[in-house]
C-alpha cells in the first residue's frame, strides 16, 4: 500500500530535478510525470539509470499536514531544476 507523501526526483549528475506531493499516493503521482513529460524532460530522466525517485511518506494519515510543509521546504531549499508551478 502506498501513502501520502513528498517525492523527489534526483539525478546523480544534475541533482534535484523535481519535487512534488500527493495526498493519497506519492509514488503514483511521481510516476505520472513520465507520461506527462513534465518540463519537457521527465521522459529522458526516467530512462536514465542515474535517476532515482525518493519518497518521503507519512504512515499516519492524521499527519498529512507534514506532506504540504515538507514539499514547500524541499522546493525552496533543494531548488529543483523543474519548479512546482503552484509554488512559483
Amino acid at each position: 500500500m502506498w501513502h501520502p507523501g513528498v517525492y523527489v526526483w534526483w539525478h546523480s549528475v544534475n541533482g534535484v530535478i523535481k519535487v512534488g506531493r500527493h495526498f493519497t499516493n506519492s509514488r503514483k503521482r511521481a510516476i505520472e510525470h513520465i507520461n506527462a513529460n513534465t518540463g519537457g524532460k521527465m521522459r529522458d530522466f526516467a530512462s536514465d539509470n542515474n535517476t532515482k525517485i525518493i519518497l518521503f511518506n507519512v504512515i499516519d494519515k492524521e499527519k498529512i499536514h507534514w506532506v504540504a510543509a515538507l514539499e514547500v521546504f524541499f522546493e525552496r531549499v533543494l531548488s529543483p531544476e523543474i519548479k512546482a508551478a503552484r509554488l512559483g
